[in-house]
C-alpha cells in the first residue's frame, strides 16, 4: 500500500512539473520588416498561429516583433511563419513570390533607381528628379494605416498632387531644397525639409477634434411645417407675448389667420371668426379634448387665461372629426403650459384704466423623474 502511495505521488509532482514547464512564458524579440498598420496586423497574426506563441505585439518604427512564449516554443517556425507572409524576419529574407503578394503600401525593400539600356550603358531612371512616399495616419492604437486623398505640395512652388488609394504619392523635385507641405481635412498640416529626390514616409499628426459644437436657431413665434401634410399653423407663447392679452379671445389680436371681435363693450366678450364664419363652427380643444363648444361659444374663450397658454396648433379648412365633428371652418387646440420643462414659479399681473385687474400664476412639483404635477390660478376684477 505504501509502494503504491509513493508510485501515484510520483507520478502527480510528475504531471504537476511538465504542466508547470509548459504553462511558463518566456518574452522573445526578433527584427521583422514592415511598413505599415497592414502590415502590424499581418505579422501579429501570424505569430499567434505559432505553436507556442500566446501573445504577440509589433511595433513599426523599431522593427521589432515581441511575442510571448511558452516551453514548446520553436522559434524557427515563428521565423518562417513570417517569411511565408512575405516579411524578412531575423536576418532571413523572404521569397521573392511571397513579398510581391503584399499589397504596396506594405512594399518595404527599397526600389532600385537607376537600369541598364540595351546599349549596356547606366541611364538614371526617371524617378531620380522624382520624390515619391506614402503617407499614415497613426491610430489609438498605435497601427500605421495608409491615408488617401492627402495634398502634398511644395511651399515655394507651384506642383501638388494627393495620395492615392494605397496613401501613395508622386511629385517633381525642383532640384533644390524645399519644404514639403502635406495636408487633410481633419487633420494638422505637416511641413517637412526635403533635400534630394528619393522615396520617404510620412506620418501625419493627430487629427483636430473639435471640444463642442454649438448649433443656434431662432424659431420663429409662427411656424408652418413644409413636412406634414396639414398645413398647421404653430404658434407659440412668444406670439401671445406680443399683445397685452390676459385670455384666450384676446390672444389672436396680432393672427391674421383668426378675426376677433367685441360683442359686448361692456362685458368685454369677444368672439372669433374663421374663414368669415362665427366661432360656433370652429372647433376649439384644449390637449386635443373638446373644449369651447356649443352655447359657451360666446364667452367660452374668455375662459381660458393667455399665460397659462403654451402654444397653440391652428388648422384652416375643413380638418379631422376625431375630436369631434364642429371643425367646419378648422381646429384650434390649445396647449397648456407643462410641468416638466417649465419654471418652477411663474407670476402674471395685469392693470388697466379702466380699472381691470387680473393675475396668474403657475408651480410645479416634481414628486419623481417621471411624475409632476403643477398648480394653475387665476384671478379677476373689473
Amino acid at each position: 500500500m505504501i509502494n503504491l502511495y509513493k508510485k501515484l505521488s510520483s507520478v502527480l509532482i510528475g504531471v504537476l512539473i511538465t504542466f508547470a514547464q509548459l504553462t511558463a512564458q518566456d518574452q522573445h524579440v526578433i527584427k521583422v520588416s514592415g511598413t505599415c498598420g497592414m502590415c502590424k496586423d499581418r505579422i501579429e497574426d501570424a505569430a499567434v498561429n505559432v505553436i507556442g506563441v500566446s501573445a504577440a505585439s509589433y511595433d513599426i518604427e523599431k522593427q521589432e516583433l515581441t511575442v510571448d512564449v511558452q516551453s514548446v516554443f520553436q522559434k524557427k517556425e515563428l521565423v518562417d511563419a513570417l517569411l511565408a507572409v512575405g516579411h524578412d524576419a531575423d536576418g532571413q529574407v523572404s521569397s521573392e513570390e511571397a513579398y510581391n503578394v503584399l499589397p504596396d503600401c506594405c512594399k518595404y525593400k527599397a526600389e532600385e533607381t537607376e537600369h541598364t539600356d540595351h546599349d549596356g550603358h547606366d541611364h538614371d531612371n526617371i524617378s531620380k528628379n522624382v520624390l515619391t512616399g506614402t503617407v499614415f495616419e497613426k491610430t489609438e492604437k498605435g497601427a500605421m494605416l495608409p491615408l488617401i486623398g492627402a495634398n502634398i505640395r511644395w511651399k515655394d512652388g507651384n506642383g501638388g498632387t494627393t495620395s492615392d488609394l494605397s496613401g501613395e504619392f508622386s511629385i517633381d523635385f525642383p532640384g533644390k531644397k524645399d519644404y514639403l507641405v502635406v495636408s487633410y481635412v481633419g487633420y494638422s498640416p505637416d511641413t517637412i525639409l526635403i533635400t534630394k529626390p528619393g522615396k520617404v514616409n510620412i506620418v501625419i499628426s493627430t487629427p483636430n477634434i473639435l471640444d463642442a459644437v454649438v448649433i443656434t436657431h431662432k424659431k420663429r413665434p409662427t411656424e408652418i411645417s413644409y413636412l406634414e401634410t396639414v398645413k398647421v399653423h404653430q404658434i407659440s407663447s412668444k406670439e401671445l407675448l406680443k399683445a397685452a392679452c390676459c385670455n384666450l379671445a384676446e390672444s389672436f389680436d396680432t393672427t391674421p389667420a383668426v378675426d376677433a371681435s367685441s360683442t359686448d363693450a361692456v362685458t368685454g366678450t369677444r368672439k372669433i371668426e374663421m374663414l368669415g364664419l362665427a366661432g360656433p363652427y370652429v372647433q376649439i380643444t384644449r390637449e386635443n379634448m373638446p373644449d369651447v363648444r356649443g352655447l359657451a361659444a360666446l364667452q367660452g374663450l374668455s375662459f381660458t387665461p393667455g399665460p397659462w397658454i403654451e402654444g397653440m396648433q391652428l388648422n384652416m379648412g375643413a380638418g379631422s372629426v376625431v375630436n369631434g365633428f364642429e371643425s367646419v371652418t378648422g381646429q384650434i387646440n390649445v396647449e397648456m403650459r407643462k410641468p416638466s420643462h417649465e419654471d418652477k414659479l411663474y407670476l402674471n399681473a395685469y392693470a388697466s384704466q379702466s380699472a381691470r385687474l387680473e393675475m396668474n400664476t403657475f408651480s410645479k412639483n416634481e414628486i419623481s423623474d417621471r411624475w409632476s404635477t403643477s398648480t394653475l390660478l387665476h384671478a379677476s376684477n373689473r
